[in-house]
């Protein structure tokens, strides 16, 4: 009998129908499991899912690589995707309240763990090929121009500081609705454009991608989710995974990438980089007294 494939991107529930006929009896337990509570899985380890549903973590992670995931972070991160959408903002903080109860060791461990997954997760999805050539775009850009909304809006305009200290103009925008044309008007194909969208696809997001591709500004996406809604109307994107539990916020993976982003530019600078950092501490030095232990920091 000929199995059925699992398509690229298809959701648990056709993922376990897919797979079910070739799962051993254990791992349909887990399959079952899974299908019946998703919204456990983001909560929960390999070793917890084993145990509510009596098998093993090693039972766990094989399940999840036979429904077509990378392992079992992959199945977690792909699950809250899919849950962020179908559930309201105020039911997933009273899940998260809910899972995240117990003593105070309990909680940071929780929210340290999803941290390092995050990071992880963040590293394992971010295609070497594709960061190179976010790289090669930001470089001869005339100026960048940097977008977020919400947190994301933070991150953003921290992008923008981090390429105007080693030389190169950015600036930053978190303006939604009627005034957001204000920042696109100076838009030009000498321009590149950062947009830093997690998982919603806000309406500001698609006018500026409208307009870029209007004007020939290339853009690059920083996201968890929106790569496929967006596809080649972007010129690269870049995976910024979110938390599977949201113990951790949208910022997280993103700050990594940007880090990332600011240091391979610098390197690539060189010399200039080295005079805006030189200039940027003359300058500051006009604030602080000599001798002061604060004097040339980079803040």
């Amino acid at each position: 009998m000929e199995m059925a494939e699992i398509p690229e991107g298809a959701p648990l529930q056709q993922r376990v129908a897919a797979a079910w006929p070739r799962l051993a009896p254990a791992e349909q337990k887990v399959a079952a499991f899974l299908r019946e509570h998703p919204q456990e899985v983001g909560f929960s380890s390999a070793s917890e899912l084993g145990a509510l549903t009596g098998t093993s973590d090693a039972t766990v992670v094989r399940t999840a690589k036979a429904l077509g995931y990378s392992g079992f972070t992959g199945l977690k991160h792909a699950v809250a995707r899919s849950l962020a959408t179908l559930m309201r903002p105020s039911a997933r903080l009273r899940s998260r309240v809910e899972h995240m109860a117990g003593s105070t060791e309990e909680l940071l461990d929780r929210v340290f763990e999803d941290a390092a997954e995050v990071i992880h997760e963040t590293r394992r999805s971010l295609r070497a090929d594709a960061f190179a050539a976010a790289v090669e775009l930001l470089l001869p850009a005339k100026e960048v121009m940097t977008f977020g909304a919400g947190p994301s809006g933070i991150i953003a305009e921290y992008l923008a500081l981090r390429l105007n200290r080693l030389g190169l103009r950015a600036r930053h925008t978190a303006d939604m609705g009627f005034r957001l044309p204000d920042a696109l008007v100076p838009l030009s194909a000498d321009d590149v454009v950062v947009i830093f969208g997690p998982a919603r696809l806000f309406k500001e997001i698609e006018v500026i991608v409208d307009h870029a591709e209007e004007v020939g500004a290339p853009v690059v996406l920083i996201t968890d989710a929106l790569g496929p809604a967006l596809g080649d109307r972007v010129a690269v994107t870049l995976l910024a995974t979110l938390s599977a539990s949201g113990a951790t916020r949208e910022a997280l993976g993103s700050l990594a990438v940007v880090d990332a982003l600011a240091l391979a530019v610098a390197s690539q600078l060189g010399e200039r980089a080295l005079e805006t950092s030189e200039l940027l501490t003359r300058l500051r030095g006009h604030f602080l007294p000599p001798g002061s232990p604060h004097y040339g920091r980079d803040e």
